[in-house]
């Protein structure tokens, strides 16, 4: 099922997320899901490749339970969004 997280790293590269995931059906899976983009951020700021600074975070996606496709829902999806916060 739909999920969400949003997040703020500041520039000492601390993190803090807001995550809404699916209760109930599919959501270990959802769960499963936050926790993996959220590594990804991770990587990502710390790489430096958008610079340094705090960043504001949006994460969201789908979740089907064991990741399998149900028919008449959404297949499973991540989608990442770094934005460079304004000082």
């Amino acid at each position: 099922m739909s999920w969400s997280s949003n997040g703020k790293i500041n520039s000492q590269g601390t993190s803090e997320y807001t995550d809404t995931p699916q209760v109930g059906y599919g959501e270990e899976e959802s769960k499963a899901q936050i926790k993996e983009a959220q590594a990804v951020v991770k990587i990502l700021v710390d790489s430096k490749v958008m610079g340094e600074g705090g960043f504001l975070v949006t994460l969201n996606g789908h979740a089907n339970p064991g990741g399998e496709p149900v028919e008449n829902w959404s297949l499973d999806y991540i989608q990442i969004q770094i934005h460079m916060a304004r000082s």
